[in-house]
């Protein structure tokens, strides 16, 4: 009973002091009150500047969507941009709500959390009750600095996720077994003489264990070499990278993220391929590749964004165009700016391959759209192309000068043509730029 006297009593202490000595903390609890008080006089969003309150009722209608069981770990990043409305944080992606609690819940549900936070409150109250019954002072002091450290990561935890850098989850697991191993030490002859090891229980306990260490070798291991993987493309050694990504998949066919590099690294290829003929027969591995990612991970904005510049590039590639699979690449790509709603490069690229894919109208509605985000050159250059081509007759458009040039090897040689036949309209150089897009 004293206990639970107690203990609220000092945390509020705590955070009394917090508020009044540490700035830090003012810093971040100063949104959050003024969060809460704009709720309580108007019920309605956040006029606070700092982004974690907008976040948090964000991720709070999302938790309301699947209360029980939750999103699946890890999930947070690629479910959260749907519900995200507060917070217009541009080219920012939230992976976490900076709440440790709010991600607990929306990745495994009430029910995880309802077991997490047992598991968690059984082992600090019997820390706590080892310490205060501990026959040495110094054991003691161990249980009390780790229940400080405990409280330390509630707090943070509130603000943060630092328990999902791993290294701070392995510290934090380092801490606690340096503390409830001394305290153990008067029980531990018990249970060495107990006779639970020859239980059955503690049998199939130990095999269910055993296959998650396996699963967990495999998961992990295919992980490392995506890693590599990445880390080899970064440096453009396309051949180390496609052996580790391959690799990658031959450990564990769910790997995702090995996959998608796949596709990254024959789209690289294509790009800096200079015969037609290639770049069709590396679109279609990019293709297999993006599309093998895409079933594993259907809300990844890079797989999407990838896969639709892909099908764009075959439904325009041909003699006959295919304008359904231009259709679907565009489709894809405007899914992919949904998941990156506040991110202009996004919308930036769809532009770009809508004008390049003739769809003048969308293009420029997109760009018109991408500088409620961020002005740049760029859109402004695209927004002004697009409209002096939308205004230009039927007639100029159907057959322009320099679409004679689009049948050549190379930019270099449409640049050399045009250059023999030169209006010394800037027309032929607007030509030029949509024509060299087409070619890449």
């Amino acid at each position: 009973v004293l206990l639970v006297v107690l203990v609220p009593l000092c945390a509020s202490l705590v955070l009394l002091a917090g508020w009044r000595y540490s700035e830090t903390f003012q810093r971040r609890m100063t949104p959050v009150i003024e969060f809460l008080e704009g709720q309580a006089e108007e019920g309605v969003g956040s006029e606070s500047r700092d982004f974690r309150p907008q976040t948090w009722m964000d991720t709070i209608d999302m938790i309301k969507d699947a209360p029980l069981l939750g999103y699946g770990p890890g999930n947070y990043r690629y479910t959260f941009p749907e519900y995200r409305k507060r917070y217009k944080g541009n080219r920012i992606v939230t992976g976490h709500p900076h709440n440790e609690y709010l991600e607990l819940i929306a990745d495994y549900g009430l029910v995880g959390f309802g077991l997490f936070a047992a598991a968690w409150l059984y082992g600090l109250v019997w820390v706590l009750i080892k310490s205060l019954n501990a026959e040495e002072t110094r054991l003691a002091y161990i249980g009390f600095a780790l229940l400080g450290a405990a409280a330390g990561t509630m707090v943070h935890s509130f603000f943060d996720f630092q328990m999902h850098v791993f290294p701070n989850a392995m510290v934090f697991a380092l801490l606690a077994a340096v503390a409830v191993g001394p305290l153990r030490r008067g029980t531990a002859k018990k249970a060495a003489s107990s006779s639970k090891f020859k239980s059955v229980p503690f049998w199939l306990l130990a095999a269910v264990y055993a296959a998650l260490a396996l699963f967990c070798v495999q998961v992990m291991s295919s992980a490392f070499l995506r890693a590599l993987g990445d880390k080899a493309a970064e440096g453009r050694l396309a051949e180390r990278a496609d052996g580790y990504y391959q690799t990658a998949l031959k450990i564990d066919s769910s790997n995702w993220r090995a996959a998608r590099g796949m596709g990254a690294l024959k789209h690289f290829d294509r790009r800096h391929s200079l015969d037609k003929s290639e770049k069709v027969a590396l679109a279609l591995e990019e293709r297999r590749w993006y599309e093998t990612a895409l079933v594993l991970n259907p809300k990844d904005p890079e797989i999407l964004s990838g896969l639709g510049r892909c099908l764009i590039f075959l439904g325009t590639a041909d003699v006959a165009p295919d304008p359904g699979l231009v259709d679907a690449g565009l489709t894809l790509m405007r899914e992919a700016c949904v998941h990156r709603r506040y991110n202009d490069e996004c919308w930036w690229a769809l532009g770009v391959e809508a004008r390049k894919a003739g769809r003048y109208a969308e293009a420029l509605e997109v760009f018109r759209r991408m500088e409620t985000i961020k002005r740049t050159a760029s859109s402004r250059k695209n927004i002004q192309w697009l409209e002096r081509a939308m205004a230009r007759p039927a007639s100029e458009e159907a057959e322009p000068a320099s679409r004679a040039a689009l049948d050549s090897e190379t930019p270099l040689d449409a640049l050399r043509q045009l250059d023999d036949g030169a209006s010394g309209k800037s027309d032929s150089l607007d030509d030029l730029f949509q024509m060299m897009d087409e070619h890449d």
